[in-house]
């Protein structure tokens, strides 16, 4: 496997290491290396609204706010990381990106965090039943990330619903 991708833009060129990309060919999370005006550059043009290779594929910024953090790594090198912040905050109600190293360990982390951040009392056996029935999970192009995943979770009053509906099934899943 390639540890880095080719990344160009207008003639200008860097280096990507690790990358998500959404459904519609928005940017959600990326990481650059390069000379300090190729990276530099790329970003500003990205983030103006330029479209941006990530070896052939073509994508555009998230419509969404993105931050970016830069580091200068030596004279010759430097690392930005550009990201929608308001994707990796999660509060366990709304669409978030999760990674992992599969879709069984999206899963799992989605189900722990709508089980810390709602009221509703959940428990362990019904994991995949609320999994499948009430957590969107739709993955995403990565590179240099195992595996990443647009997750929705549903509003508390939406899931308080589909438990009352289906107590007698879930308990029955508990015995």
């Amino acid at each position: 496997m390639k540890n880095y991708i080719n990344v160009s833009m207008m003639g200008i060129r860097a280096f990507s290491d690790r990358y998500i990309v959404s459904a519609d060919d928005e940017l959600c999370y990326a990481s650059f290396y390069g000379g300090a005006e190729a990276v530099k550059a790329v970003v500003a043009g990205m983030l103006e609204g330029n479209e941006v290779r990530l070896d052939e594929r073509k994508v555009v910024r998230n419509r969404l706010s993105m931050n970016y953090e830069s580091t200068r790594l030596s004279n010759a090198v430097t690392h930005i990381v550009v990201y929608v912040p308001e994707l990796f905050v999660i509060s366990g109600q709304g669409t978030f990106i999760l990674t992992g190293n599969s879709y069984a360990d999206i899963s799992k982390k989605a189900y722990d965090i709508l089980v810390s951040c709602r009221p509703t009392p959940l428990i362990e056996e019904w994991r995949d039943f609320i999994t499948n029935n009430q957590i969107w999970i739709n993955e995403m192009e990565s590179f240099g990330i195992p595996y990443a995943a647009m997750v929705n979770f549903p509003e508390t009053e939406a899931l308080d619903e589909f438990v009352m509906e289906n107590i007698i099934e879930l308990a029955e899943m508990k015995q």
